[in-house]
Order: C-alpha cells, then structure tokens, then sequence
C-alpha cells in the first residue's frame, strides 16, 4: 500500500495545478465546468446545474431500460460528460490519482495507459506531470472531449477507441490494474 508523503492540500494544489485551463479568472470549480461549457457552447453555470443533477439523471436512465445493453449505454451517453467533470471539479478521488503518479514516477515508470479514460482528467493530470499517456474508451463522447482538453493544453495522448481493438495492445505500456 502506497502511503501518502503528501497532506491534502498539496494534494488538492497538484490536481488543480494539472486541471486549470488557465482560460479564464474563475475559481478551480467554475473553470473545470467552464472547460466543458466551452466545448459545448453553454454557460457554465448551466454546466455546474446539469453536472449536479447528472448522477439522478444517470440512475434514471440505468433503471429505465439502459441496463439491458451496458455498452451501448456507455457508448454513446452524453450525461457522463457532466457526471465526471462534476465529480472532478469537486476533487472525486483526487488523492489515489496524485498518489499513483507519484509512485510510478518516483520508478521511473513513465509510460501509462488510462483504460476506461472517462474525460480525461488523470491523463492530463499524468501529461502535465511528464508521463506519455494513451487514454482508452468505448464513450465516443467522452473520448472527444478527452481530445479537446489535451488540444487546448498543449499536450499529447494517444487515444484508443475500445470499439475498435484491433491496434489497443502496446507492450511498451506500463498497465495499472
């Protein structure tokens, strides 16, 4: 088990740090849903709303028939956008992310894969931090704006398409588990 040298605010200073586009003067939450009003033409404050209802919304629809055909359903849901970038905006398991970059890169690990990459935060947070980075998805969506962000930053990230597997397996990649 990997014990934490970091308390949690430095913690908290890494996550915002790698995340914060730098694209505007608000506060780190209003700057992460900020991000994704830009990529999708909304305000953010409609952001933030949507993003804090996103987890209903998401049951909701599980329960309303989505569950019958969980790929699909991951494919193309849209609501995940604002699920993850709400979660975090609001430092959603901030510590195992910094504290995992930390462990890897005190081994010299530099090379990771993100399997199941969402929007991307821990990829950028990896970029930002030296790391050469593959996301992997099957949400189209999600992969998408993954793009988006890693563009605006400067930073690169092979992305992989999980529909598409033919090409996925690089050995050069250290796997986290």
């Amino acid at each position: 088990m990997v014990r934490s040298r970091l308390d949690d605010e430095v913690i908290k200073e890494i996550w915002r740090d790698a995340l914060h586009p730098r694209c505007e003067e608000r506060d780190f939450p209003s700057e992460v849903y900020g991000e994704l009003a830009d990529y999708v033409g909304m305000p953010w404050k409609e952001i933030e709303k949507i993003g804090r209802e996103s987890q209903r919304v998401l049951n909701y629809q599980w329960a309303a028939g989505s569950a019958q055909d969980p790929v699909a359903f991951y494919r193309q849901n849209r609501t995940y956008l604002y699920n993850l970038v709400h979660w975090h905006a609001n430092y959603g398991e901030v510590e195992a992310r910094v504290l995992i970059m930390q462990y890897l890169k005190d081994r010299s690990l530099m090379n990771v894969l993100d399997f199941g990459s969402g929007v991307g935060s821990t990829c950028i947070l990896f970029a930002m931090n030296g790391f050469k980075v593959s996301a992997a998805d099957i949400a189209l969506p999600l992969l998408s704006f993954l793009e988006f962000r890693m563009r605006r930053r400067g930073l690169h990230c092979s992305l992989y398409n999980l529909n598409e597997t033919e090409h996925l397996i690089n050995t050069s990649m250290q796997l986290l588990q």
